[in-house]
C-alpha cells in the first residue's frame, strides 16, 4: 500500500477506535480508491471477528426513501449475520420469520423494521454512494435517520463521499459536514499511487508506457487508469502476432482517448482535434494570418508531451472502438503492419525530425542550409507518407522555394502510384477539413482510392445500411455528394423489392425527429424534394402512386402536397 493510502488508513483506523465518534466520513474523488481502501480497513481491523460483530455495508445507489434503505441495511444484516437474526426470529414471533422469508424479493414488512435497532446495536454501518441517491430520498430524513441510530441505538457509521458529485450540490455537503459528521479523513492519492493500485499484478510490457502517459495526463481515478488498461491490453491482444512495433507508437494516444471518453482529462482536446494533429503543422502560429486558438496551444502542448506526432487512421480505429465496443481488428493489423516498416524507414523519419527542427530552432542554419536539406527528400520520396510530404512541402514553400515544393510534390504523387501501401486503399474519405494534407495529396488520395473503391451508387448506399444495419465513410459520402437530380433518376430507374426498400429506408430517415448525422439530413432532403417533383409532374402516373402510398402509409403524405400560401 502507497504511503498516502497508508496514512490515511492509519488515520482512519484511530478515528474508528474511537467510540466518542459517532459518524465519520471517508473523503475524496471519484475513483481515488475510497471503496479498496475501506475493504482493506474490513479486512484488517474486523476480518477475525464474529459475524455480530462485522461492520454492515450498503450502498444509497438508488434508493427512494429512508424506509427503502433501513430496509437494505437489514437485509445486509441478515446476509451476513444469519445466527443472530435466526434468535431474533425464535422470540419475535411470526412477523420476522415472515420477512426473512422473502428478503430475495426485497419485499419486507414496515413492521420487521422495529427489529432494526437491535440488529445494528453497537454495529458500524458504512453507507457508500451518498451522490447516487434516488432525488426522492429527503437528505433531512437521512439525517435523522444517522442522529437517531447514532445517539440513541448506540449504532456508528462510516460515509464514503464523492466529493465531485458532493460539490455540485454544495447545500448537501454543507449539511453533512455540519450537522452529523464527527471526523473527516481525506484520501487524495496522488498519480503514481493511484496508477500503482490499478496495475496491481500487471507484468505487461507496455506498463511503462502507460505509467508515463497516465502521468502527463494527470489521472488520479483508478477505476479510469483501469480502463485505460483494459483497452491497451485489447489492442496489444489483438496485434500480439506483429512484434517489434513500439509501445510509445500507439499507447500514449490510447491513453489519451481513453480518459477522454471517459471525461477525465481536464481541458481535453476535442476528437476533431485529436484526429487532425501534426505536431509540425501545428507549430505554425497563424493559419492565413488568423491566429491560434489559445486553447489549441494548450491541446499542442498535452500531445506534445505525450511523444504524439500525427495522428494517423489509429486514432479513427480507436474511437470507434470507444464509441461502440467494435474494434476492426483488419485494419488494426494492417496498421501495425505499417508501423513495423516504419522502423526500416527510420533514416527517413530522423531526417524529417532534423529537417523541421532546424527550420524552427537552429539560429545557425541559413534558408540556403534547410533547402539544401529539403533536396536530399527527392532521394527517399518512397518512404515519406501524406503528411511527412504535405509538411515538408510546406516548410520549403515558406523558405520561398515554390519550384522546390512543387518537385516535392509531384515525386510524391507519381511516386504512390506504385507503392505496395496504396494499393489496396481503405473506403474512408481522405477530408481536408480534419487531416494537415496538402489538397493535392488529398485529391489524389481520394482519385486513387476511389479507382480500387468506386463510389457508391444510392441503390447500393441503401442496401448496404439495410444489410449491416450501420454505414461507414462510403455511404456517408454517397449522401453527402447526393443531388434531387440524382435521386429522381435513381427512382425512376428501380423498381421491385429494389423500389420497396429504396423508399422504405428513406422514409425512415424522414420520420426521425432529428437525422443520425448531417450526411444523412443531405440525404433525406433530396429524397423528399425528388419525391415531391416526381409526384407534382405527374400525380396519375405508377411512379407516383406508389410514392404516394408508401408516404401516407409513414404519415408522411403531407411532404407530397404543395405549401399551403400564406
Amino acid at each position: 500500500m502507497t504511503q498516502t493510502y497508508t496514512r490515511v488508513k492509519e488515520s482512519l483506523v484511530a478515528l474508528l477506535q474511537d467510540q466518542d465518534h459517532k459518524v465519520i466520513a471517508l473523503t475524496g474523488k471519484w475513483g481515488t480508491g475510497k471503496t479498496y481502501l475501506w475493504q482493506s480497513v474490513s479486512n484488517d481491523q474486523f476480518g477475525m471477528k464474529a459475524a455480530s460483530e462485522q461492520p454492515i455495508y450498503v450502498s444509497l445507489f438508488g434508493v427512494r426513501t429512508i424506509n427503502d434503505l433501513k430496509l437494505r441495511i437489514l437485509q445486509n444484516t441478515y446476509l451476513k449475520d444469519v445466527s443472530t437474526v435466526q434468535k431474533l426470529m425464535k422470540t419475535g414471533g411470526n412477523i420476522l420469520a415472515g420477512l426473512a422469508s422473502r428478503f430475495a424479493g426485497f419485499s419486507a414488512e414496515n413492521t420487521a423494521l422495529i427489529w432494526l435497532p437491535q440488529l445494528t446495536k453497537g454495529r458500524l454501518i458504512v453507507i457508500d454512494d451518498i451522490e447516487r441517491k434516488h432525488k426522492s430520498l429527503d437528505i433531512d430524513e437521512f439525517l435523522g435517520m444517522l442522529d437517531e441510530y447514532s445517539e440513541t441505538h448506540d449504532t456508528r457509521f462510516l460515509i464514503l463521499l464523492n466529493t465531485d458529485k458532493l460539490l455540485e450540490n454544495t447545500g448537501v455537503w454543507a449539511t453533512l459536514h455540519e450537522k452529523v459528521i464527527d471526523a473527516e479523513v481525506v484520501l487524495d492519492p496522488t498519480v503514481s499511487e493511484s496508477f500503482d493500485i490499478a496495475a496491481k499484478g500487471n507484468a505487461s510490457t507496455y506498463l511503462p508506457e502507460v505509467r508515463a502517459a497516465i502521468m502527463i495526463l494527470n489521472i488520479s481515478n483508478i477505476r479510469v487508469i483501469k480502463r485505460i488498461l483494459k483497452t491497451t491490453k485489447r489492442i496489444a491482444d489483438a496485434t500480439e502476432n506483429i512484434v517489434d512495433v513500439p509501445a510509445a507508437r500507439w499507447v500514449p494516444s490510447t491513453a489519451l482517448l481513453t480518459a477522454c471518453h471517459y471525461r477525465a482529462v481536464e481541458n481535453a482536446p476535442s476528437f476533431e482535434y485529436i484526429k487532425s494533429f501534426n505536431q509540425f503543422s501545428h507549430m505554425f502560429d497563424d493559419k492565413n494570418g488568423i491566429k491560434r486558438d489559445p486553447i489549441e496551444l494548450d491541446w499542442d502542448l498535452l500531445l506534445n508531451k505525450l511523444g504524439m506526432q500525427i495522428a494517423d487512421a489509429y486514432e479513427e480505429i480507436m474511437q470507434q472502438f470507444l464509441q461502440t465496443g467494435l474494434l476492426d481488428v483488419d485494419r488494426l493489423k494492417k496498421l501495425f503492419e505499417s508501423y513495423k516498416k516504419e522502423g526500416a524507414n527510420s533514416e527517413a523519419l530522423t531526417k524529417q525530425k532534423e529537417f523541421f527542427k532546424a527550420f524552427w530552432w537552429d539560429v545557425n542554419r541559413s534558408e540556403d542550409d534547410l533547402l539544401s536539406i529539403a533536396r536530399e527528400f527527392l532521394q527517399i520520396i518512397n518512404l515519406l507518407g501524406p503528411d511527412s510530404i504535405s509538411s515538408i512541402v510546406s516548410v520549403v514553400e515558406k523558405l520561398g522555394d515554390a519550384g522546390l515544393a512543387r518537385q516535392l510534390l509531384d515525386t510524391w504523387l507519381l511516386s504512390i502510384e506504385s507503392r505496395t501501401e496504396y494499393q489496396n486503399m481503405n473506403e474512408v474519405q481522405f477530408d481536408i477539413s480534419l487531416r494537415e494534407y496538402h489538397p493535392d495529396v488529398i485529391k489524389k488520395l481520394n482519385e486513387m482510392r476511389d479507382e480500387q473503391q468506386p463510389p457508391l451508387t444510392l441503390v447500393e448506399t441503401a442496401k448496404r445500411i439495410i444489410e449491416n444495419s450501420g454505414w461507414g465513410e462510403r455511404e456517408r459520402y454517397t449522401l453527402r455528394n447526393s443531388t434531387v437530380q440524382l435521386y429522381e433518376e435513381t427512382l425512376r430507374e428501380i423498381t421491385g423489392d429494389e423500389l420497396r426498400r429504396f423508399l422504405s429506408i428513406h422514409l425512415e430517415w424522414a420520420r426521425r425527429s432529428t437525422p443520425y448525422d448531417e450526411n444523412f439530413k443531405v440525404g433525406t432532403d433530396n429524397f423528399l424534394v425528388a419525391c415531391f417533383n416526381i409526384y407534382s409532374a405527374n400525380p396519375d402516373s405508377r411512379l407516383s402512386k406508389i410514392i404516394y402510398r408508401a408516404f401516407e402509409a409513414n404519415s408522411l403524405a403531407g411532404k407530397l402536397e404543395p405549401p399551403t400560401p400564406t
